[in-house]
């Protein structure tokens, strides 16, 4: 039996797919980034950058897809010096 795939979109709706680096909260007015590793039913899961990865996936945050946004372009660019205030 195949698992489902489950086609998500960020903040800016440009869809997610595995293997994406994004930008995401994490704390307050804190960002963090990360690689998109799988993705669930509601949420995506996250390896930061920097982060080993070990075979249990402990430390991969998962984060609702609309608080994510692709790294690509002027919408990462906009979206920094937005938040730079």
């Amino acid at each position: 039996m195949a698992k489902k795939q489950f086609q998500h979109k960020d903040k800016f709706g440009q869809e997610l797919a595995d293997g994406d680096y994004v930008v995401y909260p994490v704390t307050g007015t804190r960002i963090g980034v990360g690689q998109v590793k799988r993705q669930t039913p509601k949420k995506v899961r996250i390896l930061p950058v920097g982060h080993v990865e070990n075979q249990w996936g402990y430390g991969e945050p998962q984060q609702y897809p609309h608080e994510c946004i692709r790294l690509e372009g002027a919408g990462l660019t906009m979206y920094i010096l937005a938040k730079s205030g």
